[in-house]
């Protein structure tokens, strides 16, 4: 494919794209296209950038460097009203003096729809939200999760390329938020709309996301899918901010193919897959997801394995995690216990053992700012 039949089929592509305020640096040279109808995600702890870079896309914000092209057109100098792209904020501003159908027409009266149109589109598109019937009810008699999809439906209607949404679950309720996420994720493979949607909920983006980039300082560390993310880590701060880790101080001791034996300060030692190229004497993170730890109650043969205590037991039904240290040294690790099984009676003080693949561990250079 060249590169030009490459872009044709993208809604969304930034080139180098920078930001600055005085002398922060909001966004730093970011790159990524995202295809037709993908639902791709930012995902980043509070000021990496994610915000501004969603702005600049929307025409809110003008970039210092580099240009955003959406279905193949420059935006450079484009007002936000001239771009196919709408944007939901978290705080969902509807108007509460319109009815919901109102609401929801309201972009397609201003481009001079008629009002009997505008209406039935309207109506439409609110049946495709789960709202059928809903266009004469007043804002104030809605759920939480309504509005939210009243919201959808008042960007939807006008047919954007892209929709960008701005951390729009932030303002439910747990229980809600997980249920808005399967909603979002089944009505944009409904609609087929392209969404980019930006979260410092790393749940939201593996669960509704077709394709994730991790944002850190504002740049991109990592793009993936979420299965990539989740188990092909690239950087330390992926495997640190993706899923649960327990994450180790280790030294690098040797080499061995694709492994490295690692030495802890407190004397215990482990082996893990080198996720980049480690040398002898390196100082270097190492990574265990607490659902790859084996309980056992005796010594596993032929695998390197810890004596440790059980220190403490968190019960969230399938999400049960055990705190256990090792029996000589000041090393803790969380554990994921399984539903059902030996474990349901595990209590604090109790002597096992605990091991893993060295394959399902993870080792990283460990930089100067870590």
């Amino acid at each position: 494919m060249t590169e030009k039949d490459s872009r044709t089929i993208c809604d969304l592509e930034v080139r180098a794209v920078g930001k600055k305020y005085g002398a922060f640096v909001a966004v730093r040279d970011v790159s990524f296209t995202v295809p037709k109808s993908e639902f791709f995600s930012i995902l980043g702890p509070s000021g990496c950038g994610k915000t501004t870079l969603l702005r600049m896309i929307a025409g809110f914000v003008e970039p210092d460097t580099g240009d955003i092209l959406i279905k193949g057109q420059s935006m450079r100098g484009v007002a936000p009203n001239r771009r196919p792209a709408h944007m939901v904020f978290q705080h969902l501003a509807l108007f509460p003096m319109m009815s919901v159908g109102e609401n929801v027409a309201y972009g397609l009266r201003r481009r001079g729809l008629s009002a009997r149109e505008a209406r039935q589109r309207s109506a439409s598109m609110l049946a495709r939200v789960g709202l059928p019937g809903s266009q004469d009810k007043r804002v104030d008699q809605l759920s939480g999760g309504q509005k939210q999809r009243v919201a959808l439906a008042r960007a939807l209607v006008l047919e954007p390329a892209l929709l960008l949404l701005d951390e729009p679950l932030g303002a439910l309720d747990m229980q809600l938020r997980e249920y808005m996420k399967l909603e979002l994720k089944q009505l944009q493979a409904e609609v087929g709309t392209t969404f980019v949607y930006i979260t410092h909920d790393q749940s939201e983006a593996l669960v509704m996301s077709d394709q994730v980039a991790v944002m850190r300082r504002g740049q991109f560390e990592q793009i993936g899918t979420p299965r990539q993310l989740y188990f092909e880590p690239r950087t330390a701060f992926v495997a640190s901010f993706v899923g649960h880790n327990n994450r180790l101080r280790v030294e690098v001791v040797q080499q061995h193919g694709d492994l490295v034996l690692l030495q802890h300060p407190e004397g215990c030692q482990s082996w893990a897959r080198a996720m980049q190229s480690l040398y002898p004497g390196q100082a270097a993170w190492t990574f265990v997801r607490p659902e790859v730890i084996e309980l056992l109650n005796s010594p596993p043969d032929g695998r390197p394995f810890w004596p440790v205590q059980v220190q403490m037991v968190w019960f969230d039904g399938n999400n049960t995690t055990v705190e256990v240290r090792h029996e000589s040294v000041d090393v803790s690790l969380r554990v994921a216990l399984p539903m059902t099984g030996q474990w349901n009676n595990l209590r604090p003080g109790a002597s096992l053992f605990v091991a893993w693949r060295p394959e399902n561990a993870w080792a990283f250079a460990r930089g100067g700012d870590e």
